[in-house]
């Protein structure tokens, strides 16, 4: 493998990386209610924002 392979490695993996801290982060907040969030459901209708109890 050659050095530019090994960049394109490590960036998809940057990239994966930060898309699962995001919905970690996300679903820890309670932001969402278990999917993408409530402008990307297919169940919007009936998606409601979840708010953390304190």
């Amino acid at each position: 493998m050659k050095l530019a392979d090994y960049l394109i490695l490590a960036l998809v993996a940057l990239v994966l990386f930060l898309v699962i801290r995001r919905s970690v982060r996300r679903k820890a907040s309670g932001n969402t209610c278990g999917c993408g969030g409530c402008a990307g459901c297919s169940a919007r209708e009936n998606c409601a924002q979840q708010t953390k109890r304190t």
